[in-house]
């Protein structure tokens, strides 16, 4: 890593040109894309932002061409360089030619890496809120091109899923919408279920009216008949009881999980606890809105209760085919002082695939206005030959 104030070596007299002092150190010195995130670090906290653009362009120039030596080399582009370097265009008022540019290598880079949190995501999620949604780059990508492939490898993480929702309404897009519902409706959110469902609901409604105004009637009508038909639940378990007592749920399900909630707040078979009830809060919540077919036994572990006025009983209400003309609902009173558990079966589940295991962070479907943070430069491609960042004159602000 240079030292920044290295840069004063230069004749008092001489007017510093970044770009040229960044070229010529780059083209000397060979370093890790950690030692550059340290250098821009410094150089943003020295307020040199105009050096910011150069450091990067620099690096990128360099690192992008073919060793000489024939050596290893420290030096990588990486997904995070391109997306800083956009931000450092954007911030001394580049033209929106020249960021879209820069984003199409991000682009570029992130499909090579084939990351689908740190690269991929995130340059969709850039895009997104820059309003680009045509393909770019040489490797001509959307961001819902990008949605699509994160989607893909993590068919269990909300966060893409929640993007395509905002891609689709921007671009007025029914069947991109319609994917992400299905996949969003099909699982249960641990913590943010609820706001989920409404969120998708308010989202599809708002493409849907939009969608009849400008004529196209029968998208409109097909997309909320498709969420209606999504809204519906397989498997809805419910267990409420008075007072200040911390009891859990536990859904043992076919083919061997169980859904517990500091254990596996959600299963690879869709199930899952989405509500944790205790204190002011007494109720806890299990879905499978898409369930396997087969025997469900429902237990309960009690985790606390006072000393006075514990708890003694609880209700436990299970509906299967929820929202279908099957529909069926069972209402038991539990005896917590010795809780047996329940066991039912389900018919006719639509589950089909298992999932990947991974508990979920919650999230809801909102805009959100604040600049990611710079990925970790650990993140790079082993892509030593990934397009250089287009070189020039320095340009000066509008």
């Amino acid at each position: 890593m240079i030292e920044v104030g290295k840069q004063a070596a230069a004749p008092a007299n001489a007017p510093h040109d970044p770009y040229k002092f960044w070229d010529d150190y780059f083209a000397k010195h060979d370093e890790s894309p950690k030692d550059l995130l340290e250098t821009i670090y410094l150089l943003r906290q020295e307020k040199k932002d105009m050096d910011v653009e150069a450091c990067l362009r620099g690096y990128l120039s360099h690192a992008t061409a073919k060793s000489t030596t024939g050596k290893p080399r420290k030096a990588e582009a990486t997904t995070w360089m391109y997306l800083m370097l956009a931000v450092a265009i954007e911030n001394r008022k580049g033209s929106a030619d020249e960021i879209k540019t820069i984003l199409g290598f991000a682009a570029f880079v992130a499909a090579r890496s084939k990351n689908p949190n740190d690269d991929l995501l995130s340059v969709a999620d850039t895009l997104h809120r820059r309003g680009i949604y045509d393909k770019i780059g040489p490797a001509k990508l959307s961001a819902g091109d990008m949605i699509d492939q994160v989607t893909k490898a993590v068919p269990h993480r909300i966060e893409p899923l929640v993007l395509s929702v905002m891609v689709a309404q921007k671009t007025k897009d029914p069947v991109r919408m319609t994917s992400a519902m299905e996949r969003i409706l099909s699982l249960g959110w641990p913590g943010n279920d609820e706001q989920l469902r409404r969120d998708v609901r308010t989202q599809v409604d708002a493409l849907a009216k939009s969608l009849k105004e400008e004529g196209r009637t029968k998208e409109s009508e097909a997309l909320l008949a498709k969420l209606n038909d999504e809204m519906t639940r397989d498997v809805y378990i419910r267990l409420s009881w008075e007072g200040v007592d911390d009891i859990d749920l536990i859904v043992d399900e076919p083919l061997g999980a169980t859904a517990q909630l500091f254990k596996t707040p959600r299963t690879i078979l869709g199930g899952a606890i989405v509500t944790n009830g205790f204190g002011k809060h007494p109720q806890e919540i299990y879905v499978c809105p898409r369930a396997f077919t087969g025997t469900y036994t429902v237990r309960i572990d009690k985790i606390f209760q006072p000393e006075k006025n514990p708890a003694h009983v609880a209700n436990l209400e299970i509906i299967t085919h929820e929202g279908m003309p099957d529909e069926k609902r069972e209402n038991r009173v539990i005896n917590l002082d010795k809780p047996e558990p329940y066991v039912f079966k389900l018919e006719n589940g639509r589950r089909k695939e298992v999932l990947p295991y991974m508990a979920p962070t919650p999230t809801s479907i909102e805009a959100r206005d604040n600049e990611p943070a710079a990925p970790k430069a650990q993140a790079a491609p082993a892509n030593p030959e990934a397009p250089a960042a287009p070189k020039g004159a320095p340009i000066k602000p509008d």
